[in-house]
């Protein structure tokens, strides 16, 4: 008689039993079966592959010949690195490091005589510099005194500036030269006068000798002036060499061709004249007559009398014309008579230079 003993699961029947007595395998052995078997040799690949724990590892000196290949491939890695490196041009470098000082610039030149107070928005709006990055500069231009705000979110700029300035228009040797010049023609004429210069890309008045008149035209030292429009923007154009003129015109060219050229051919036009005039361009009932202030033979002002048309009549602009161009002969000859002042006093100071002593 055979004695039956209970068979694990999995396991075979004990030998000598019938096959047929054995209990079919459902498919949930079979999983289980394939499950263990998995896990089993996951378990054996672990062991083959595992590593001894770090407590084990020992620390053990490399020897030179080590050390010279380590630093070799190193030095090595370095110079590719260096060679591979983009290189770029001093000036590029600064150019990036002055963008934030340009955004603070762009912010401040936002305001104007009749924009005289802004928002955080409107600064945004005018200068396209994200409103983030406009909290940041206005945080910094207060600090500074620069910018003074109130409750109502608005800002201004400070009382501080009116100090700069002033520094700004006492540094211009030319009002030196001008100013005199300026205040006898406008006793002259009766009208305002004002000196223009081309600053970056904008015609600003730098200097003014206001009209004793109630009726008169307003401008403030500082003011920017449109160059597509107006006598004095029309004659620094007229000073400057073609190729420059039509980058500084390239936005008008693009945005209205013909106007574009309509401008170029008066601007041509005040070239061969050496003056320029213009009727309510800037403004309505305004006349304006301007002549070059040269430095040698580059214009780096006009001399501008803007009129009333009322007192501005046909039989009268030629005098007024005569006046304006004759203040800036003067000037010129000013200018002149400074620049060999100038040379005179450095060979004055430096006489072995110029004679050509040792």
């Amino acid at each position: 008689m055979i004695m039956k003993t209970p068979t694990a699961r999995g396991e075979s029947a004990p030998r000598g039993e019938p096959a047929a007595s054995r209990p079919a395998p459902t498919r949930t052995d079979e999983k289980r079966v394939a499950f263990a078997s998995t896990r089993y040799r996951i378990s054996q690949l672990l062991r083959t592959i595992a590593v001894e724990p770090v407590d084990c590892i020992r620390e053990r000196r490399l020897s030179s010949h080590e050390s010279y290949i380590l630093t070799t491939r190193e030095g090595v890695a370095l110079r590719m690195a260096r060679a591979s490196a983009v290189k770029m041009p001093p000036e590029t470098s600064a150019a990036h490091g002055c963008e934030g000082a340009r955004r603070v610039l762009a912010l401040m030149l936002a305001f104007t005589a009749d924009k005289n107070t802004l928002t955080a928005r409107d600064l945004a709006a005018a200068t396209g510099i994200a409103l983030p990055s406009v909290y940041r500069y206005i945080t910094l231009l207060r600090e500074t005194g620069l910018l003074a705000g109130d409750e109502r979110g608005t800002y201004r700029l400070s009382a501080r500036l009116i100090g700069l300035a002033r520094a700004a228009e006492a540094a211009e040797s030319i009002i030196d030269i001008a100013e005199p010049v300026m205040r006898q023609l406008a006793a002259e004429t009766g009208e305002t006068v004002i000196l223009v210069r081309l600053i970056g890309r904008t015609a600003v008045c730098v200097h003014r000798v206001q009209s004793a008149q109630r009726l008169r035209i307003s401008f403030e030292p500082g003011q920017p002036l449109p160059l597509e429009r107006g006598a004095s923007a029309r004659m620094l154009l007229a000073g400057l060499p073609l190729e420059q003129r039509r980058e500084y015109l390239a936005p008008l060219a693009e945005r209205d061709p013909e106007a574009a050229a309509r401008l170029e051919a008066k601007i041509a036009q005040a070239f061969r004249d050496q003056y320029a005039i213009s009727e309510e361009e800037l403004e309505a009932g305004v006349f304006a007559v301007a002549a070059p202030v040269l430095q040698g033979k580059r214009t780096i002002a006009v001399i501008t009398v803007p009129s009333p048309l009322v007192r501005a009549p046909a039989p009268l602009r030629d005098t007024l014309l005569n006046q304006v161009r004759k203040a800036a002969d003067i000037i010129n000859s000013g200018l002149r008579a400074s620049r060999r002042a100038l040379r005179g006093h450095r060979s004055h100071r430096y006489p072995a230079e110029h004679a050509g002593l040792p």
